[in-house]
């Protein structure tokens, strides 16, 4: 059975109230102690000066739930294929 990408962009990604569903379920039943956007987001290793681009953004989460740590001279640039994602 193949995927049909329109299907997720037109039902399951329209916007971010699925993503955000599954990301409070797993924010009130995660056994991690660290959140996972924090956990990512330091194990990625940024230059002092960044031009960063991330393709898939979402709703932006791991920015969003990282913002007290992005350095001001960084350049970021989020994108998604989801228009309903990138405009939350």
């Amino acid at each position: 059975m193949r995927t049909n990408p329109n299907q997720f962009l037109n039902q399951q990604y329209v916007n971010s109230s699925r993503l955000d569903t599954r990301i409070r379920l797993h924010k009130i039943y995660s056994t991690n102690r660290i959140d996972w956007h924090e956990w990512v987001f330091d194990n990625i290793q940024f230059a002092d000066e960044s031009n960063i681009i991330e393709f898939g953004c979402g709703s932006g989460y791991l920015w969003t739930e990282n913002l007290m740590k992005i350095r001001e001279n960084w350049c970021i640039t989020l994108t998604d294929f989801s228009k309903g994602m990138v405009s939350q």
